[in-house]
């Protein structure tokens, strides 16, 4: 009996390695992502999963793994993550949301928060001191709205909707006098309304807060160090090229590059 069980850890140490560190014959390694629909940055109907999928599966396979990536709810693809059925997030925001589960990968963007408002709105700025007493409409579902929880209590009205649609269509019918919002994500979305709306629409300076992605990694991973360090060097490397200009091309976003530490 003593025996069997050392070949049957024996067999599975070697499964275990073929899956997460490849074959000694130079075989890629093969890595799960999964990411959500998010505009033209994730979805299973875009080219290559969009921006995101597209930009992961990209620096993956200069780091050595073929990447397979998944297009789920988030809420979902955040557990999953945790319990290991996915090895990576493939893009979120940095900050207390993640810090207890997952470490993150090379900072790869910088997002923005802000606060928009229809053009007819009169509203000068993004300030909070300038919203005070203002009505405000947010998504449900929306990460790194860290700064606008914490000033809640300034406003006069906050309607929470679970959609971007929703929350565009409450801004139109002037159930609220501002929405906040990624505006890449939101104009993106304003775009596609009948009637568009993104022309009726204005982004309020300053931005509310910036928002730092990376890919996310369980603290438990069990290969979370090599994948790490290798993706590090990938994403190094194509910096130098013109990926992101490529992409950016391909799937029409606008993309701000975090700076290299």
């Amino acid at each position: 009996m003593f025996v069997s069980f050392r070949r049957f850890i024996a067999i599975f140490y070697v499964a275990f390695s073929l899956i997460f560190f490849g074959s000694a014959n130079g075989e890629a390694k093969s890595l799960k992502l999964c990411y959500l629909e998010w505009g033209k940055f994730g979805g299973e109907a875009l080219p290559d999963k969009g921006f995101i999928p597209d930009a992961m599966t990209r620096i993956f396979r200069h780091a050595g793994y073929e990447v397979e990536i998944f297009i789920r709810p988030w809420t979902r693809c955040i557990e999953q993550t945790k319990r290991l059925k996915f090895d990576l997030v493939a893009d979120a925001w940095k900050g207390p949301t993640f810090d207890a589960d997952f470490d993150y990968l090379q900072t790869h963007h910088i997002d923005s928060i802000n606060f928009v408002a229809r053009k007819t709105s009169g509203i000068a700025d993004g300030q909070i001191s300038s919203l005070k007493g203002r009505r405000v409409g947010y998504l449900a579902t929306s990460g790194g709205l860290e700064k606008f929880y914490a000033n809640q209590h300034v406003f006069s009205q906050v309607t929470k909707v679970h959609t971007e649609t929703a929350m565009l269509r409450i801004l139109a019918k002037g159930r609220v006098d501002v929405i906040v919002s990624d505006p890449l994500q939101l104009l993106a979305v304003a775009e596609k309304l009948q009637p568009p709306m993104a022309a009726d629409l204005i982004v309020l300076e300053p931005a509310l807060q910036l928002n730092y992605g990376a890919a996310l990694i369980s603290k438990q991973h069990p290969a979370k160090r090599e994948i790490m360090t290798a993706f590090g060097r990938a994403f190094r490397a194509l910096r130098g090229t013109n990926m992101y200009e490529q992409l950016v091309k391909k799937h029409g976003v606008k993309f701000k590059l975090a700076p290299l530490p």
